[in-house]
């Protein structure tokens, strides 16, 4: 799934949307053409790769992450033309998970 995809369909479905809508904001806001391409070079198994990610989570400095995004920058609304009944629903699920009784 590409980038205009996932924010047309307003982020439902994405893991971290958190984090990628944040990543996305700060490209926006510095401005000009950014790519990204894999690396040739592989140091790291995809395993010891998830290992290493899974380890920097705890640590206390990413517990103080700012997440916040400018108005100008969040994208929070879903396009109505790309958007199917299964999909709406998975949003409706992701909207109740949130909002704890």
């Amino acid at each position: 799934m590409n980038l205009w995809m996932m924010e047309d369909q307003g982020w439902i479905g994405v893991k971290n949307k958190d984090l990628t809508k944040k990543v996305v904001a700060s490209l926006r806001i510095h401005g000009g053409e950014t790519r990204f391409r894999r690396a040739k070079k592989r140091e790291d198994t995809p395993r010891e790769a998830l290992q290493k990610a899974k380890d920097r989570v705890g640590r206390p400095d990413m517990a103080n992450l700012d997440l916040s995004i400018p108005g100008d920058f969040d994208v929070t609304s879903t396009k109505l033309g790309v958007m199917t009944q299964a999909l709406l629903y998975q949003g409706i699920l992701e909207q109740k998970k949130k909002s704890d009784r």
